[in-house]
């Protein structure tokens, strides 16, 4: 028959399990998150780079809509 405490240890061992389990989850999850965060500012900072280098007029890489939303906002919605 075991005794109590190896009862006690076992459980112990399974919910440390589950726990190591479940940080190795989240921290794979954040690393993804953080990639997908990285990769936002790039592409935010080649489009600021590219306006920039356009002199402020549309990139042409951006879509038809976004485009024209960029140019509405700088010349203050006159087209």
């Amino acid at each position: 028959m075991p005794s109590q405490h190896g009862y006690l240890l076992h459980g112990t061992d399974e919910y440390i399990h589950r726990g190591e389990k479940t940080a190795d989850v989240l921290e794979s999850n954040l690393s993804n998150l953080e990639k997908k965060i990285d990769d936002l500012l790039a592409s935010f900072e080649e489009s600021e780079r590219s306006k920039i280098d356009n002199g402020g007029k549309k990139s042409p890489d951006l879509p038809k809509e976004v485009a024209d939303e960029q140019t509405d906002h700088a010349t203050g919605g006159k087209s």
